[in-house]
């Protein structure tokens, strides 16, 4: 795992801090086709707020499927402040950060 380390002390400010023009508005919306149905995950990020949904299509029915209700980005920051705070690993590891990179930029590549 790798460990995020700082020689000199760190002064973390509170994220509400953080210009809010570095959060423009995002819109996500995520299509998982199976056999018997799909499913759609759709999110709408605001500066104020979140809106997201889960939902189930089969043949049968379309149903809203119930997930947790936070701001993933904000979550994400605090966990990475956390680490540092204590010392404890990144849940993910430095390796995995960089694939999951080159990853990206090969699709940003592709897609024009």
């Amino acid at each position: 795992m790798f460990m995020l380390l700082s020689p000199i002390p760190i002064r973390l400010l509170p994220l509400k801090l953080i210009d809010d023009a570095l959060f423009p508005p995002v819109h996500s919306r995520y299509i998982a086709n199976f056999e018997t149905g799909t499913v759609v995950y759709h999110e709408d990020r605001y500066k104020d707020r979140n809106e997201t949904s889960f939902i189930l299509y089969t043949d049968e029915k379309q149903g809203e499927l119930p997930i947790k209700a936070e701001n993933c980005y904000e979550k994400a920051i605090q966990d990475v402040v956390g680490c540092i705070k204590n010392g404890t690993p990144t849940k993910l590891s430095l390796q995995q950060g960089v694939e999951s990179l080159n990853l990206a930029l090969k699709l940003k590549e592709k897609l024009g």
